[in-house]
C-alpha cells in the first residue's frame, strides 16, 4: 500500500473534487489520468476508498457522505481528518507507536511522514488543545478503546500542572506525557524561578469528591520518583474551583507496596481523602474543567 506523503492526501481530495465535478467510473477516471500530482490514480482510488471517502457502485466512483463533508469543509479545515482517516485504515507499520506518545511515533518517521504531520499543524510546540485531542483519540483507536471521559479528566488535569507551574515559575515546562507515556512523569518543569533544578511531576485527577478518588501509581512511576532527586505528585480535584494538592516522594511512600518472594507489583491505588489536609482552592484556570470537551 502506498506510503502516507503530502501528496497522497492533496491527490485524494482532489479526486474528491473531481467526481463531485464530473461523475466518472473508475475506467474513465484511470484513462484520464495515469497519476494524479505525481501519485498512482490507482493507488489513490484505493487510498481514497480505504478512508470512506468514495465508493464504489456498478463501475461508478461515488463520493460518500464522508467525502462530502470533507469537500464542504475545505482541505485545510479537511487535511487532519484525512490524514487521521488513513492511518486508522491503513495501519502503516509505525501507526502501533502512536500508542506510545507523540515523539516516540515522530522518532520512527520518514520524512514524507514527517511532513505530513508538520502541514497539519500536529507536531507543534507547546501542543494546543486541539492537536492533544487528535492525539488522544488516534490513541484510544488504534488501541481499541473507547475515547472516554478518563481520558479527559487525566489531560485536564496535567494542563492544569502545566499552567500552574509557569505561573509558579514564569517558564512554561515541557508536557511530557504527550511526547511519551514511558518517561514515569508528565510534566518537567524546573524548581522555581531562580532555580532551574529539573522537577518532574507526576499528575493525577479525579472529577469525583476527595472522599471518592483515587490515584494510580504504576511501579515505572513509582520507580521514576525515588530515583529523581526532585519528584512531585499532583493530586487534582476538578470542578467549579478546582483544588490541587502537591505532594513529595515521602508522603507518597508509606502507601506504597512492598515485593514478597516472586510477586511483583504493577499498581497501586490510593486514596485522595488520605492528602485532605494538602489541597487547596487552586485558580490558575478556574474554568477549566473536562477542558477537552
Amino acid at each position: 500500500m502506498h506510503r502516507l506523503s503530502p501528496g497522497i492526501i492533496y491527490s485524494s481530495f482532489y479526486m474528491l473534487q473531481h467526481l463531485r465535478q464530473y461523475s466518472s467510473s473508475e475506467t474513465e477516471i484511470l484513462s484520464e489520468y495515469r497519476q494524479i500530482y505525481d501519485e498512482n490514480t490507482i493507488d489513490v482510488i484505493e487510498i481514497a476508498e480505504c478512508c470512506g471517502l468514495i465508493k464504489r457502485s456498478s463501475g461508478e466512483l461515488l463520493i460518500t457522505e464522508k467525502g462530502f463533508e470533507y469537500l464542504a469543509a475545505g482541505y485545510e479545515q479537511s487535511y487532519r481528518d484525512i490524514l487521521y482517516d488513513y492511518i486508522l485504515s491503513i495501519r502503516p507499520s509505525w501507526a502501533g507507536l502512536v500508542t506510545r506518545g507523540r515523539q516516540e511515533c515522530f522518532n520512527y518517521l520518514g520524512i514524507d511522514e514527517r511532513t505530513c504531520l508538520f502541514d497539519a499543524g500536529l507536531l507543534e510546540n507547546p501542543p494546543g488543545l486541539e492537536v492533544i485531542k487528535w492525539w488522544d483519540k488516534l490513541t484510544s483507536e488504534l488501541r481499541g478503546d473507547k475515547y472516554s471521559d478518563q481520558v479527559e479528566i487525566g489531560r485536564s488535569g496535567e494542563y492544569l500542572s502545566v499552567l500552574y507551574e509557569t505561573r509558579r515559575t514564569k517558564c512554561m515546562p515541557i508536557w511530557q506525557a504527550i511526547e511519551s507515556n514511558l518517561s514515569g512523569y508528565d510534566v518537567l518543569s524546573r524548581k522555581s524561578v531562580t532555580e532551574d533544578k529539573p522537577l518532574l511531576i507526576e499528575v493525577k485527577a479525579s472529577s469525583d469528591n476527595i472522599e471518592n478518588a483515587y490515584a494510580h501509581i504504576s511501579t515505572n512511576e513509582w520507580h521514576t520518583a525515588i530515583n529523581s532527586e526532585t519528584y512531585e505528585f499532583h493530586f487534582w480535584i476538578l470542578g467549579k474551583n478546582n483544588s490541587l494538592a502537591v505532594l513529595n516522594q515521602e508522603l507518597i511512600k508509606p502507601h506504597i507496596p512492598a515485593n514478597y518472594g516472586k510477586g511483583e507489583w504493577e499498581s497501586v491505588k490510593i486514596p485522595f481523602v488520605l492528602f485532605t489536609d494538602k489541597f487547596a482552592t487552586c485558580d490558575v484556570a478556574p474554568s477549566v474543567y473536562y477542558y477537552m470537551k
